[in-house]
């Protein structure tokens, strides 16, 4: 019983919204006043929104390309550190030979 009550009350209100309903008004660009305060807002917005979309990408890729450097330079001071300790164990015993 629940549920036709509840059918009902949707196609009653289904209905009312149907019939109650005004015709949308059409906006600048349907118009063609590409002049107004309004297509100049458009504008302005979609300006910014693709300002910020491209920049966080920008930070994203920013960040990997300092993380891969970083990594980078890291190997490259642990190769370092480990060439140094391998020549300095070099130099210590060929002193011990002479």
């Amino acid at each position: 019983m629940k549920l036709r009550h509840r059918l009902s009350g949707f196609s009653v209100g289904l209905t009312g919204a149907v019939l109650g309903a005004s015709p949308a008004l059409g906006c600048a660009v349907c118009f063609g006043d590409s002049d107004s305060a309004m297509m100049q807002g458009l504008t302005w917005s979609i300006g910014l929104l693709v300002a910020v979309l491209y920049g966080v990408l920008f930070s994203i890729v920013a960040f990997f390309v300092y993380i891969i450097r970083r990594a980078a330079a890291l190997e490259r001071q642990e190769l370092a550190a480990q060439t140094a300790g391998i020549e300095a164990e070099n130099f210590t015993a060929a002193d011990h030979v002479r």
